[in-house]
């Protein structure tokens, strides 16, 4: 599992779907992960390429589907394909499906369409809690965090001017082994690019074109807004990253703890890993936004 938690729903009614799909993508997102769905009414397109392609982390399946097809068949499908993706099967009823499957597949959890959310939202946390063991979390905060790094290099590298700084650029100061600009130095660098931005665009106040000082205004006051965000990245990643790579294994409790932050105990728990996870998306989302915004000519 990384950053995204993604659903396969097998359902032919959006008027059911729609009123319910909120409630799960503000649950997942509340977990720290960036939520993803793919609705289809049948099976028609399920095959094993179709569905690795998408990699679902749960999948919902309706008991009676469009084309006749029925769920339970839809599940058997599959588990042919899939054999550990949880599975919630639901109808309006339980005796429609439960004598048809659940003694024959593993990992599908039953529920009435009016207990869909509950049931789905109690799965995502199982799901969550089964894949969140402390050296699981290790690497995906680690790698997320590496990501947002190569985001800042990318930012510093479309600021540079010709092409014999960037090949420079590319073979020696963000090569790791030359270990030249420290993320230190990166995070400067990027601040100061933002804030030569921001005076640039400031100065296009004197501009007698309307448009472009329009648009140089708004321009520079979402630089700001970026740039305000990007500010707590070394306390909201990489210190957090710092904690996972020194963390060790609390043979008690089986989580990861550390003390790397001023000598205070810090626990690799539930709720550690939930606000890891928002602030890893909120930053790689905010430097996306910021590369774009550097980018824009006026």
């Amino acid at each position: 599992m990384t950053q995204k938690y993604s659903i396969l729903w097998f359902d032919d009614s959006m008027d059911f779907v729609e009123p319910r799909l909120e409630s799960i993508k503000e649950h997942i997102e509340n977990l720290g992960f960036e939520s993803a769905f793919r609705i289809t009414p049948d099976d028609s397109e399920l095959n094993e390429e179709w569905l690795k392609k998408f990699d679902p982390d749960l999948i919902l399946v309706d008991y009676g589907l469009g084309k006749g097809t029925k769920g339970d068949k839809v599940v058997e499908k599959i588990r042919d394909i899939e054999p550990y993706a949880d599975v919630v099967f639901y109808s309006g009823k339980f005796e429609d499906y439960i004598e048809k499957i659940s003694r024959k597949i593993d990992g599908v959890f039953f529920t009435i369409r009016a207990d869909l959310v509950e049931k789905t939202r109690n799965t995502i946390n199982r799901t969550v809690r089964k894949q969140q063991d402390p050296n699981n979390m290790r690497g995906v905060i680690i790698a997320e965090a590496i990501d947002i790094e190569r985001k800042m290099d990318h930012l510093i590298m479309i600021c540079l001017g010709t092409d014999k700084e960037r090949k420079n650029v590319i073979e020696k100061i963000l090569d790791p082994k030359w270990e030249v600009l420290s993320f230190q130095k990166k995070y400067d660098l990027t601040n100061k690019i933002c804030k030569e931005r921001i005076h640039a665009l400031d100065a296009f106040g004197e501009n007698p074109e309307q448009t472009k000082r329009e648009k140089a205004r708004e321009l520079s006051s979402k630089i700001k807004e970026s740039k305000e965000i990007f500010i707590d990245v070394q306390d909201e990643v990489i210190k957090k990253r710092n904690v996972m790579a020194h963390a060790k294994e609390d043979p008690k409790t089986g989580h990861l703890t550390s003390y790397i932050l001023k000598g205070n105990l810090i626990v690799v728990d539930d709720d550690f890993c939930k606000a890891v996870r928002k602030d890893l998306r909120k930053h790689s989302e905010n430097l996306d936004e910021l590369i774009k915004l550097i980018s824009t000519k006026v």
